[in-house]
């Protein structure tokens, strides 16, 4: 599956003219438009985990010294629970015409306007699960920008006590 997968990332990265896929670049973009999704949805109803994914992603991505591998792993589970309550108050909960009989006019077009961004939110969160899901599996070559040689040259150096567990 990640062998399909990164064929066809790199099929749609040499269609927009990369030679390979920008990784960390990609994510940045997709967690700046995710968090921007996000904010606006929430004027319709609160989306605390959601904006925590965000939140730490972009902590994750700014500042890949003090993360993990499996924080993009969490990130990826909970961006996928997101989904599925996201699922559950759209298509089960959701009601527009007790929503309309509870706001005056201008309520109802600022409610409207969140829904549209809950929406987009909710069919975009596929993509952010991808792309975290990608970052997870090469978490050192996409977040923390190391090569092979480099991994092995730290893996020596802790071995013989030369440098702390968490760098690596």
């Amino acid at each position: 599956m990640e062998k399909n997968f990164d064929i066809k990332a790199a099929e749609v990265a040499k269609k927009y003219g990369y030679e390979t896929v920008p990784w960390l670049e990609l994510t940045k973009v997709v967690l700046f438009i995710y968090s921007v999704l996000t904010i606006l949805s929430m004027y319709y109803r609160p989306e605390s985990m959601s904006i925590t994914v965000c939140a730490l992603g972009i902590y994750s991505v700014e500042c890949p010294n003090y993360v993990k591998r499996s924080l993009f792993r969490c990130l990826v589970i909970f961006t996928a629970l997101t989904m599925v309550f996201d699922f559950i108050h759209l298509f089960i909960m959701h009601s527009s015409e007790e929503d309309d009989l509870q706001d005056c006019e201008m309520t109802a077009n600022v409610r409207r306007f969140a829904y549209l961004f809950a929406w987009l939110s909710f069919f975009f969160r596929p993509i952010v699960i991808c792309v975290l899901w990608k970052d997870s599996l090469d978490f050192f070559k996409i977040i923390k920008q190391r090569n092979e040689s480099d991994l092995e040259m730290l893996s020596v150096l802790n071995k013989y006590g030369f440098m702390k567990q968490s760098t690596i």
